[in-house]
């Protein structure tokens, strides 16, 4: 009886151990630690997953937050591996984290195979249907791989936070504009944790947090911002379009050198030259009765 309550205590323990890690992790990273994530994630490798059922969905949950992608594929094989897969917590999930990182690892059919296995189990997944609906869009238009929804990034919360700050009436004499600026730097100021969230959600996030991501960094209007959508402008992260509208909208800012930029267009990269221009259906000025 003693060695099986102490078999049951280690178990406990350990599982309790994984999951403390888990958790830190993924609290480490959306708190803008990364560090602290990275030390946490190895202390939760560094635990044998004995036979618990959702060890493995902590690893590849705290793995796809961090961006290691290797460690999440290692991951899909250890739980294939373990004697019990059938049993294993959420398996669709982890067939959705593995094939996130099968794609960024640049193994595309690998990562297709994955997510048609993670529907078959859990066909009401949605995260796995949504990336794989859009993985099967032309290249040039996808947002997919992405781990997660925004949700799963910023709570409704942070989200309302912001809302408010930006909408309150502004200061007399301050136009709505800068009131809307002030607000949007007064959450940035508030939440130091979203401003290092903003270039992982621009790498690995779906198309509503980098347009939310883009939208805050317009709002802000902050040179240190600005250098963060010209990376991602010239990153072969999101849509071409989303990415040809960001160099658009800072194209005025100085931060391109002059004469052409390597873009990552339609899967390949190519050289452009950043042009700011506007369409009219009206004539600008006096123009010849022959123009006419």
């Amino acid at each position: 009886i003693l060695s099986v309550a102490v078999g049951d205590t280690k178990s406990i323990l350990r599982n309790i151990s994984y999951h403390a890690c888990g958790n830190l992790t993924r609290f480490y990273v959306l708190s803008g630690q990364t560090e602290n994530a990275r030390e946490s994630a190895a202390q939760l490798e560094s635990i044998a997953p004995g036979d618990s059922m959702d060890y493995y969905l902590k690893h590849s949950e705290a793995f796809s937050m961090l961006g290691d992608d290797e460690a999440v594929r290692d991951t899909l094989q250890l739980a294939r591996d373990c004697g019990y897969w059938d049993l294993v917590l959420n398996r669709g999930l982890i067939l959705h984290l593995a094939a996130v990182a099968e794609c960024c690892l640049g193994r595309e059919n690998e990562a297709r195979a994955l997510w048609r296995e993670a529907l078959t189990i859990a066909p009401g997944l949605q995260v796995a249907l949504s990336n794989a609906e859009d993985f099967a869009k032309p290249v040039g238009e996808r947002h997919a791989p992405f781990p997660f929804f925004l949700a799963q990034w910023i709570h409704q919360a942070q989200l309302d936070e912001l809302l408010a700050l930006i909408s309150r009436k502004p200061p007399r004499g301050t136009s709505k504009s800068e009131g809307i600026r002030q607000g949007a730097r007064a959450y940035l100021e508030a939440r130091p944790e979203i401003a290092k969230l903003l270039p992982i959600l621009l790498e690995r996030g779906d198309a509503t947090a980098r347009n939310f991501v883009i939208g805050i960094c317009n709002m802000v209007d902050m040179p240190e911002l600005w250098m963060l959508l010209k990376d991602f402008a010239l990153s072969q992260h999101g849509p071409d379009a989303m990415r040809s509208e960001v160099v658009y909208s800072i194209s005025d800012r100085g931060i391109f050198p002059p004469g052409p930029v390597q873009m990552w267009l339609q899967g390949e990269w190519w050289e452009i030259n950043s042009v700011k221009y506007e369409l009219t259906d009206e004539p600008v000025g006096k123009i010849s009765p022959q123009a006419a």
